[in-house]
């Protein structure tokens, strides 16, 4: 029975690849789910790590569900959107666990950047939960990021040093949680304010790559989940 679960497993996984590369996500989303529940518990190694198909299938799950978010948001900005904020606030919770699942498993040769000027996969994961974060924000909660943009940008614009507080934090410690508050509210808020769209730059500000490395190491090394480094951010903003 195993073996005709893991087969049928591995085909939905093929079907998801496929129909996600075509651009159907509500397709690629059953077949991707259908996957990750029939490998999971037959690939799940001893110490309860993932791998394998199994692996990967919950890697593509996360990425449907983001390209969903990110396809209902762009059609509630339209009013076209048939989905309430309750649901994608729950398709966003979902995407997240999935990424800081797969993030948790991931191999140590992803974990870090393999070219100069690139972002390792831990990083990369790391962008896409704080996208999702932000989708899933307040009105009131996002306003306090704008404002927090505003009086940093409007505070290094008159000052004469040419070197961002972001960047000297970053360089000069060792993790994210010995980060300057103000400079960390700068790098949330930045983040937060990138245009989230399908079709959206996939360049990113050096100094936002290096904050996501950061991020990513503290979840891999400290345990502490890029989300729960968010909420803690925008708490610290809020204060």
């Amino acid at each position: 029975v195993s073996s005709d679960e893991k087969t049928t497993g591995r085909l939905a996984f093929e079907l998801a690849q496929v129909l996600h590369f075509k651009g159907d996500l509500t397709g690629a989303k059953g077949y991707a789910e259908d996957a990750v529940k029939l490998l999971i518990p037959l690939d799940v190694g001893r110490d309860g790590d993932l791998s394998g198909t199994s692996f990967e299938a919950l890697t593509l799950l996360s990425r449907v569900y983001e390209d969903l978010c990110i396809r209902f948001l762009e059609l509630h900005e339209t009013e076209q959107a048939d989905v309430s904020p309750a649901q994608l606030q729950a398709l966003i919770t979902k995407a997240i666990k999935c990424f800081e699942t797969v993030l948790k498993n991931l191999p140590a040769s992803e974990q870090v950047a393999r070219h100069a000027g690139t972002m390792s996969r831990a990083a990369q994961i790391v962008e896409s939960v704080l996208r999702l974060k932000v989708m899933g924000l307040g009105d009131s909660e996002y306003s306090v990021l704008v404002d927090a943009v505003e009086e940093l940008l409007l505070h290094a614009a008159s000052a004469s040093e040419t070197t961002s507080s972001l960047q000297r934090a970053i360089s000069q410690t060792r993790g994210v949680r010995q980060l300057q508050p103000r400079a960390e509210t700068r790098a949330v808020a930045e983040a937060a304010l990138r245009p989230v769209s399908s079709t959206v730059s996939l360049d990113v500000p050096e100094k936002l790559m290096e904050l996501f490395e950061e991020v990513a190491k503290e979840a891999l090394i400290n345990h502490i989940p890029p989300s729960s480094w968010f909420d803690r951010m925008v708490h610290v903003v809020a204060a």
